[in-house]
């Protein structure tokens, strides 16, 4: 059964296009075939590894929703580390925005 994590707080096994998904713990969403996808605000997201882990093994990195390939990924969360401590407190969708 998929799993989908909402913005309300809810789960559901179904998809429901008018809630947002949303999870900042784990993937936002759970396929059965062991596929997963993490999202904040109903946008592609994770900054700690790939925001969607195939079933099949590929790999998919998103910022904001916004696509990078691996090695720029790691370039960019390089950046990152390099920043001010206090700047990496920000939500992270604000301070790639300005990268």
């Amino acid at each position: 059964m998929n799993k989908y994590y909402y913005k309300d707080g809810t789960t559901s096994s179904k998809y429901d296009s008018s809630k947002e998904v949303h999870r900042v713990d784990g993937p936002a969403i759970e396929n059965t075939n062991g596929t997963k996808h993490w999202a904040t605000d109903d946008k592609r997201h994770r900054i700690d590894g790939p925001a969607i882990e195939w079933a099949d093994g590929s790999k998919y990195w998103y910022v904001d929703d916004q696509h990078y390939t691996e090695k720029e990924f790691k370039r960019l969360m390089k950046e990152v580390k390099q920043l001010p401590k206090v700047l990496r407190l920000i939500d992270p969708r604000e301070w790639v925005r300005k990268l």
